[in-house]
């Protein structure tokens, strides 16, 4: 699937996935694989590394980023979008 595709047609709610974002930022004192379990905790490193790249982000998905993954990307969701280019 290309991903830039599917988010340039505008095919989901982009302020759903910041207001989301926004209340993972609030939890405390948990780590992602805590609050989500696996594999879920590595879907959100992967869907915040593909929000953060879009053009004129939100700056939340790289504040998860940083929160989370000590603002490493997802390399295979790197890889990926790479590939399609």
């Amino acid at each position: 699937m290309k991903y830039h595709k599917y988010l340039d047609f505008g095919q989901f709610d982009i302020d759903k996935h910041i207001g989301i974002s926004k209340e993972i930022l609030k939890i405390k004192g948990k780590t992602p694989e805590e609050i989500f379990g696996k594999p879920d905790d590595l879907k959100l490193k992967s869907c915040m590394t593909l929000f953060s790249l879009l053009a004129n982000t939100n700056h939340v998905f790289n504040q998860v980023l940083v929160k989370y993954f000590h603002g490493v990307q997802d390399a295979k969701t790197i890889e990926l979008l790479h590939r399609e280019q």
